[in-house]
């Protein structure tokens, strides 16, 4: 049974961030391979040629003995050596925004809002989906999804997409899910994390740039016109953190108001709610103190 989907997806980040969200109507979408998880993408891509090799040895049980069978090498080497590549992490860029279904969770607020000081973003989860729904250009792969943690959904990932038993004899037709299945690897990897990390109920806002050689030949992003109503892609910057150089993708959301629904003040945050109230009002996302269309409060964790 499908899952139901949250009202409210939260983002939890440091005072200093949240300003900045607010102030400057934007949030940043940074490189995931810089996270806290060093399995970051590996567990759905480093099954990418152990996957394709068993379909070819499934494909080639099925139908090399029957009359007729062609079989291309060079085309599927081809398709070996993308896997490879993907196997080996040598080709990717993939920039993340991290949501939770935890409106106080400790644990998020101890490893993303520094160290509790900081505050949690309640976003509305319809004004996310419609933007990442009104997307009608596949290319551009810019996705909001809940995290997998299961074991079991990464290693049928692939026998899903190449499902031999419903592949025809047809050499092309079978290529032609191998490459599905490539594809929808790369741009799939964000959304499968190590069960360790299950308690968080993660989501992702996920951009995508898959490389021309994959993709076929669009050098440039292109942001089809519904989306840019909603959301405007800015270039890509770069910011030092914890010795890292860490890129980003900023996204500008210009209804900001529509956009957030609740904000939670950090156990060790010293600011009050009039302090948010006012902050809010001095820039046009509230009306007055008696504008309740934004719900703050303060966390109900006793941690210091």
């Amino acid at each position: 049974m499908k899952k139901n989907n949250p009202e409210i997806l939260y983002h939890y980040c440091s005072l200093e961030t949240f300003l900045n969200i607010i102030k400057n109507r934007t949030i940043w979408l940074s490189d995931v391979t810089k996270s806290n998880d060093k399995q970051e993408l590996r567990h759905l891509k480093s099954m990418a040629k152990l996957q394709l090799l068993t379909a070819q040895n499934e494909y080639l049980k099925r139908y090399s003995e029957t009359p007729g069978f062609t079989y291309d090498f060079k085309a599927m080497e081809s398709l070996n050596n993308l896997a490879e590549r993907i196997s080996l992490m040598e080709i990717f860029s993939t920039w993340v925004f991290c949501l939770s279904e935890e409106p106080d969770l400790l644990s998020q607020w101890r490893g993303y809002a520094d160290n509790a000081a900081g505050i949690c973003i309640g976003f509305d989860f319809e004004y996310l989906n419609k933007i990442s729904t009104l997307q009608p250009n596949p290319d551009v792969m810019f996705q909001l999804k809940r995290i997998k943690y299961e074991e079991t959904d990464t290693s049928n990932f692939y026998a899903k997409q190449i499902d031999i038993e419903n592949t025809p004899m047809d050499f092309d037709a079978f290529k032609d899910k191998c490459k599905t299945a490539l594809y929808s690897s790369f741009s799939q990897a964000p959304f499968y994390k190590n069960s360790s990390f299950s308690e968080e109920k993660e989501w992702r806002i996920s951009l995508t740039h898959l490389p021309s050689e994959i993709k076929e030949l669009k050098k440039n992003l292109i942001i089809p016109q519904e989306l840019q109503e909603y959301m405007k892609f800015g270039e890509c910057g770069y910011i030092a953190k914890q010795n890292k150089l860490v890129s980003h993708v900023e996204l500008n959301i210009s209804d900001i108001k529509n956009a957030i629904k609740e904000i939670i003040i950090g156990p060790k945050c010293e600011a009050t709610d009039d302090d948010i109230l006012y902050f809010l009002i001095s820039q046009n996302i509230l009306e007055n103190e008696d504008d309740k269309s934004i719900d703050i409060y303060h966390s109900s964790s006793s941690y210091r």
